[in-house]
């Protein structure tokens, strides 16, 4: 729900972060967002990395559970095909994706 002046607020913005074999940068992403946006929500994506990314992938919901989710796909579904399968889960107004192509 927008406030009063029109203006969006963190009520209304998810974020979304897509991840494939990348945890150094998932951590990161994941990290320098959270300690900026507190009250937004968080779904962390991974698409079936065969790394260190799973672990990666539950620490944010592990720190700040209220508001962070985690969807492991079971191989890699590519990025549009991970990304609409995120929307499914996220319900707000506003949405922003974050990813990288880069090793689809």
């Amino acid at each position: 729900m927008r406030s009063m002046s029109g203006t969006l607020t963190f009520d209304d913005i998810s974020t979304v972060i897509v991840n494939y074999r990348a945890p150094d940068l998932l951590q990161s992403a994941a990290t320098s967002f959270r300690k900026c946006y507190l009250g937004i929500d968080l779904l962390v994506v991974d698409k079936g990395s065969n790394d260190q990314s799973g672990e990666v992938t539950e620490h944010p919901v592990q720190l700040n559970p209220g508001n962070t989710k985690s969807m492991m796909l079971g191989k890699n579904y590519y990025y549009g095909s991970a990304m609409d399968q995120a929307m499914g889960l996220v319900h707000k107004e506003t949405v922003i994706l974050l990813g990288r192509r880069h090793g689809d």
